[in-house]
């Protein structure tokens, strides 16, 4: 509370130098911008300091300072405040403060503090207040707008917390925007999502107008938005309703009360996902701290927004991704089937295979020896007889020259035939066959080439070899002769090797010489082409075995020949080889 000072606060002090009770502290005169007064209800008097009247906006050659004055000048809001801190200080004695504002003179609002003490020196009558007052409207300015930043921080910090936790931000942008639109002191605001493939966007959520209206503007053309240029441009746009547009969206907003707003695009990565408007009904235009709070605000949906798009995206693709991965090993799965079904066929049918070579090696087998049987028992002792009735007729024709000459040269021609018939019952089915496993039949191969052509064979048999089965004997006993064959005929050399050991599951026989060897692409092709059981026609047969064969040869360094081949622990069958 302030008073008339023509001399001011200094004054009184001076008349009551020994019973003062107001410190200088509160009667500073000009010091620091404060100016001082006292007050007197008894009389309703008030001195003011020459500072207090400044602070008032007051001329101190014009302005009486009473208390009803006082109160006057004091914001009507405030009055009773001041009035009661006033009443309770008289009261208790007590020194009080207090903000208030009050109205200068030349209409300006002005924040001002206050602090008063009661001086209780004079008896009788209510006590005088001595007090100072000083201007603080700047400081609270200063205040209000630290927390009008703090509130928007907190606003912004906030919105970002809760958009970015949330699985659904959309869910929350009503609330949101609509502590943004009181934060910012605005009375309606407009958010338009993305909502169809050909770009235009879906009025999302809103406040200031009816459902009615917001119906009327529920869909908004990306390439126009407000006023033409925000969404496609991605640029924020804050112009007053009274310029011109074409916009039926602007006639709508104009038409409800609104005096300025500010559109802003919600963009992620480049691409617009909706708008976000703020606008007024109480001034024409916006600050630039304001438009600063709608841009941030702007960026932190769009940013949630632009996350929540970019996860579920990610989610639709991993599941696309699920999807094709389970499709694709359910076809991978079919195909194992259908493979191993194709898989097992080709293995039985395989089978079937080796089983009618062998049955196949069996029956020329058979038949061999029926034919090499026919030779011994039959041919053979037809051929004996005629030699021996040929021997009788020569000595019957002794005394005559001629006749004993014909008869001889019939019993040389009876010999030859009877070697021969031998010979090629031997070749047909040689006896060793039936009664020796495969090692002693590849030793008596090999004396019999080495009467038959003078090539030397050395013969090596690794011991406690187990016993094949009959097909594969007799067709390993086969290919070997043949390749015995090969190696007299075109190998050039006089000394070969034969080799019988087990390798593992397989019982391998190697035959190598030290001839001239030859290029084996080109031999095999020419064996493949020609009849017989050349190398070509062996390997094939071994396929069916179940065997492979190996050749290591080039032209002036020998040629080796490994046949690889499963084999059997059971006795041989001498199934084939019946009693005939």
């Amino acid at each position: 509370m302030a008073g008339p000072c023509s001399a001011g606060p200094e004054r009184v002090l001076m008349e009551r130098e020994k019973g003062a009770t107001a410190p200088r502290s509160l009667l500073g005169g000009e010091r620091g911008r404060v100016g001082s007064w006292v007050s007197d209800p008894n009389n309703d008097t008030l001195e003011w300091s020459a500072e207090t009247f400044r602070i008032f906006g007051c001329d101190t050659r014009t302005f009486k300072p009473t208390l009803s004055a006082f109160f006057d000048l004091v914001h009507p809001e405030d009055r009773c405040a001041v009035s009661e801190a006033s009443r309770k200080a008289q009261e208790s004695g007590e020194d009080y403060h207090i903000e208030h504002r009050i109205l200068r003179t030349d209409g300006q609002v002005r924040f001002v503090l206050e602090h008063a003490r009661v001086d209780p020196g004079r008896a009788g009558g209510s006590a005088r207040l001595i007090g100072t007052i000083q201007d603080i409207t700047d400081r609270r300015k200063a205040q209000q707008e630290l927390s009008k930043r703090n509130r928007q921080l907190a606003l912004l910090a906030s919105a970002s917390n809760q958009l970015l936790l949330s699985d659904k931000p959309e869910t929350e942008l009503q609330e949101l925007c609509e502590q943004a639109m009181r934060e910012l002191d605005c009375q309606a605001f407009f958010l338009y999502l993305n909502g169809t493939a050909d770009g235009r966007l879906r009025l999302h959520a809103f406040r200031g107008v009816s459902a009615a209206e917001a119906g009327e503007i529920e869909w908004l053309d990306l390439s126009r938005a407000f006023c033409g240029t925000t969404a496609p441009e991605g640029q924020r746009m804050a112009p007053g309703c009274a310029q011109p547009c074409e916009s039926p969206i602007f006639d709508k907003l104009r038409e409800s009360g609104l005096r300025a707003y500010s559109c802003n695009a919600l963009t992620y990565r480049g691409k617009v996902l909706g708008i976000l408007s703020f606008g007024t009904t109480r001034r024409d235009s916006f600050k630039a701290d304001e438009l600063a709070l709608m841009e941030s605000f702007s960026n932190q949906v769009a940013i949630a927004l632009g996350r929540t798009f970019l996860e579920r995206e990610l989610r639709e693709l991993h599941s696309k991704e699920l999807q094709y991965s389970e499709e694709l090993e359910a076809q991978v799965s079919l195909r194992t089937q259908e493979l191993a079904k194709a898989n097992q066929e080709l293995t039985r049918q395989n089978d079937m295979l080796q089983e009618l070579a062998k049955e196949l090696t069996e029956t020329e087998q058979r038949e061999r020896q029926r034919i090499a049987d026919k030779i011994h028992e039959d041919l053979q002792q037809l051929l004996v007889g005629s030699k021996l009735r040929a021997t009788a007729l020569r000595m019957q024709a002794e005394n005559s020259p001629g006749k004993g000459s014909t008869a001889q040269e019939l019993e040389n021609l009876l010999e030859q035939s009877i070697a021969k018939a031998r010979s090629l019952s031997y070749e047909i089915s040689p006896p060793i066959l039936r009664h020796s496993e495969l090692g002693q039949a590849l030793v008596w191969a090999a004396d019999r080439t080495e009467q038959l052509h003078g090539l030397h064979l050395d013969v090596q048999i690794a011991p406690d070899l187990p016993a094949c089965e009959e097909p594969v004997k007799v067709f390993l006993f086969s290919a070997v002769s043949e390749l015995l064959l090969n190696v007299v005929k075109h190998s050039e050399a006089r000394e070969a090797r034969i080799k019988l050991s087990c390798d593992g599951s397989q019982i391998a026989v190697r035959v190598e010489d030290s001839g001239k060897g030859f290029n084996p692409d080109k031999s095999l092709a020419r064996s493949a082409t020609r009849a017989g059981f050349g190398l070509s026609s062996i390997e094939r047969r071994l396929t069916v075995f179940g065997g492979r064969m190996e050749v290591e040869t080039r032209p002036g360094a020998g040629t080796a020949v490994t046949l690889r081949v499963p084999y059997s622990t059971q006795a041989p069958s001498r199934a084939l080889y019946p009693t005939v």
